[in-house]
């Protein structure tokens, strides 16, 4: 099986990252720790070759190049619409030319190597693989076919799209399985407990 795991990132400009942490400790704390969680997140991946940095804005390219962990790596521009549309955009792309794509965000420093290699192999029988998220999102989302509804009229950052999306797989018929549920990094909260486990 043929794969590619495409990772969304921002541009880190203080003020446009981390802005629900950024309102504790000012925009460029929270651009710092946004660097740190991306970092201790693509770490990760060292070992795939076949990574896709999608990014945003569409001019970010030389701040995004030194987020990459391998010289095969892709830089890709997101490019316009809203998240979902971006995110639809970048499985057609991939699943033209690969057998399966895994999305991923930064948000969520605690995904190990392992949870992607599980991703993967769930893959191999599944239409699809979620990653819950403990906010009611998701923080990976695999597919081996394209599916629109997934991503259109989504009530993205909210804690009902984990749901809707189980719903929206079941509909399509798509036969599916879900990794470890793992908490996003997202308030001050979030922050100090992952500055904890990260010691």
């Amino acid at each position: 099986m043929t794969f590619r795991i495409i990772v969304f990132l921002k541009a880190p400009r203080p003020g446009e990252v981390k802005t629900r942490l950024a309102a504790s400790i000012g925009p460029e704390g929270a651009c710092q720790a946004y660097l740190e969680l991306s970092d201790t997140f693509l770490k990760q991946l060292v070992s795939f070759t076949q990574v896709e940095l999608r990014f945003s804005p569409d001019d970010a390219v030389l701040e995004i190049e030194s987020f990459k962990k391998h010289p095969d790596w892709m830089l890709m521009p997101q490019g316009p619409g809203d998240l979902g549309q971006r995110m639809e955009r970048s499985v057609q792309d991939a699943l033209t030319e690969v057998d399966a794509v895994l999305c991923v965000g930064t948000d969520c420093p605690y995904i190990r190597k392992t949870d992607i290699d599980q991703a993967l192999e769930i893959l191999r029988n599944q239409d699809a693989v979620v990653g819950p998220a403990a906010d009611g999102g998701y923080w990976a989302i695999g597919l081996r076919r394209p599916e629109s509804t997934l991503f259109q009229e989504m009530p993205w950052s909210t804690p009902e799209v984990l749901g809707i999306t189980r719903q929206r797989l079941q509909a399509a018929n798509m036969t599916f399985r879900e990794l470890m549920e793992l908490e996003d990094v997202d308030d001050l909260e979030a922050w100090n407990k992952y500055v904890v486990w990260a010691g």
